[in-house]
């Protein structure tokens, strides 16, 4: 099956399935001290996907090191970026007052790249993605990338969430997160349902 055509039927089960699916992450994220609890509260469906999602931000970047961690940014933000989805955005809103490596969070959003700010994190579509890769490359220079279209680590992406076994995991970019200049703590290639390098080749042992 093409790439295009199995887009939509991941974000559908995404949709329909996501709380069942995420559990098992939830867990292990849980057990390492960094998903909160509202990970998982009850609530609407479509807004508990989002709170899901806005924790798992939230606990993938405490398990990256930025290049900015070997100096003082205590007064400094920390920029999560959305690209496309007010929703998410506004989800994100709830961790304002927390912070990520000493550093207050911020959120934005945007409608297309055309609008790109510099941010720590950037959650976005594949093609949002390939559209920064080809107009400047530095803009993701110190960018934890995150998205969950199908082929988005291969793309380029640093985080890939996706379904394996109809729960929830997600894929490292391990070459991708290099090139950023980003260092991703053990645990998360641990917990990773796969690893690959930037041309989608599993890596060697």
């Amino acid at each position: 099956m093409e790439l295009e055509a199995l887009k939509p039927s991941l974000q559908t089960r995404f949709t329909c399935c996501w709380r069942r699916a995420l559990l098992p992450l939830f867990v292990g994220l849980c057990l390492l001290g960094s998903a909160p609890e509202e990970a998982i509260a009850e609530g609407p469906q479509e807004a508990e996907e989002y709170a899901a999602q806005t924790a798992f931000v939230y606990a993938f970047a405490k398990f990256v090191s930025w290049p900015f961690d070997a100096v003082d940014t205590a007064d400094t933000s920390f920029v999560i970026g959305v690209m496309g989805e007010p929703e998410l955005a506004e989800s994100l809103g709830t961790l304002l007052g927390k912070r990520i490596h000493n550093r207050a969070i911020f959120t934005y959003v945007r409608d297309d790249t055309s609008r790109f700010d510099p941010c720590e994190v950037l959650i976005c579509s594949i093609d949002d993605l390939q559209m920064l890769y080809g107009g400047d490359p530095h803009l993701l220079h110190a960018v934890l990338t995150i998205g969950n279209d199908v082929g988005f680590a291969e793309a380029g992406g640093v985080l890939e969430l996706t379904f394996v076994d109809e729960h929830l995991g997600f894929i490292v970019n391990r070459a991708a997160a290099r090139r950023a200049g980003l260092e991703l703590s053990a645990s998360l290639f641990n917990l990773a349902a796969r690893v690959i390098d930037a041309d989608g080749r599993d890596p060697q042992p």
